[in-house]
């Protein structure tokens, strides 16, 4: 993957978008370290959702809530 300093990111903004829009991914970097990712809009990432592994427990309270922490908050919030 191409990478880019902020500097010449500034300096070159409207050729740097014409490489993306070409499909090309750069990473953006702040005195050599990576710092952003700029891909053309709309491409898929790697992130991949899957089912947890385990239930999700409250360790304060204990309770299982099975595998969705949502009815834990909604229980919250509808107390208030």
């Amino acid at each position: 993957m191409k990478t880019v300093n902020i500097s010449t990111l500034k300096a070159k903004l409207s050729a740097t978008l014409k490489m993306v829009r070409a499909g090309d991914s750069l990473v953006i970097l702040d005195r050599d370290v990576p710092v952003a990712e700029l891909r053309p809009y709309g491409e898929k990432h790697a992130l991949t959702i899957r089912e947890p592994i385990k239930k999700f427990m409250l360790p304060e309270s204990g309770v299982a809530t099975g595998n969705d922490p949502m009815v834990y908050l909604m229980r919250d919030r509808n107390k208030r």
